[in-house]
């Protein structure tokens, strides 16, 4: 996942830039640039610097390789870059991924955003949400975006 992000947020092939995106102008920080609200949630393992440059409302971010599903140590990036607010909730990550992404829809009044929620759980088997997270999380999100976004098609990336 970490070569694959790098290549989509940066538009360049995994031989020209760094899987830490390190001094790479990323499509969220273009997009930000010109005012759409940019926010991300979930695992991000290319590069703390990156991820507040592209997303600096970041939250529930879980910075570390892989970890058990359940009460994954996630954190916010707070106004400086830097990660704050450590804390392990206890639900499936999946759960409290979804919620930062719902709840930032729901805060949101801007029509300009770009929102990712990247889920830890598709590389493993071990401590899937008893619900089978991915159809989970997506009936709980997709019918919100019809609500606040009646006339745009909704799209939902397992990622």
């Amino acid at each position: 996942c970490v070569p694959s992000r790098a290549m989509m947020l940066s538009g360049k092939s995994l031989f020209r830039i760094s899987e830490q995106l390190k001094s790479v102008t990323t499509w969220p920080m273009v997009l930000r640039d010109a005012g759409y609200e940019t926010f991300a949630t979930g695992k991000w393992h290319n590069g703390q610097p990156a991820l507040a440059a592209s997303f600096p409302k970041a939250k529930s971010i879980y910075l570390g390789g892989m970890s058990g599903q359940f009460n994954t140590p996630v954190s916010d990036v707070g106004t400086e870059g830097k990660m704050i607010n450590l804390k392990s909730p206890n639900e499936h990550c999946s759960e409290t991924f979804a919620n930062e992404a719902i709840d930032f829809l729901q805060k949101t009044p801007k029509i300009n955003l770009l929102q990712l929620t990247s889920h830890s759980n598709p590389h493993t088997t071990q401590g899937r949400h008893p619900k089978n997270s991915s159809t989970c999380i997506t009936q709980k999100i997709s019918p919100f975006l019809q609500t606040i976004c009646p006339n745009t098609p909704s799209i939902m990336v397992n990622w």
